[in-house]
């Protein structure tokens, strides 16, 4: 009674422990195509979910001093079997991946916070990005400068626009 006992308990450890290593761990992080950009320029934010397809979209309504962009989510995915001598492995790998294009609204430091991501029923969290914004210099061998004839006209009335590019002599 007692052997069967045994037997029984080691055979359900092994099939859990066979499940388990069969099972790919989440992994939740953010990236950014650049941490330092100048004030109006957009950059890429992505949320990956490494080890699984089953996620909700995240919620950005937390992400301030940026103008958000959706840009789609899509799975990545990839399998690969390796057969060596009689012996079959094989490896399958899931990834899914949410796209966003920000745009700053402010200058200096900006943070990015936490977003909070539900996969496979779980809640995990990215961290947070800082980013730093800054302002074009003034730069003395290229000005530009806009002048417009009027400022109110009426429907088919033409108004002139004028863009000037003003360069510096060696300016290469």
């Amino acid at each position: 009674m007692q052997h069967s006992k045994i037997i029984f308990f080691t055979t359900v450890l092994l099939s859990l422990s066979v499940f388990w290593s069969g099972a790919q761990q989440i992994k939740v992080y953010a990236q950014v195509s650049s941490q330092d950009v100048y004030s109006g320029e957009t950059f890429t934010y992505q949320i990956v979910i490494d080890g699984t397809n089953n996620v909700n979209e995240p919620d950005l309504s937390a992400v301030s001093g940026f103008k958000v962009q959706y840009r789609g989510g899509s799975p990545q995915n990839s399998q690969s079997i390796t057969i060596i001598n009689g012996k079959k492995t094989e490896n399958i790998s899931r990834r899914f991946i949410y796209q966003y294009r920000l745009t700053p609204q402010e200058k200096g430091l900006l943070t990015i916070p936490a977003i909070s991501v539900r996969a496979e029923g779980k809640i995990y969290q990215t961290k947070a990005i800082t980013i730093q914004v800054k302002e074009p210099a003034d730069e003395n061998n290229f000005k530009i400068r806009q002048s417009i004839n009027r400022t109110a006209g009426f429907r088919g009335e033409q108004i002139i626009y004028t863009v000037t590019w003003l360069f510096q002599d060696n300016v290469r």
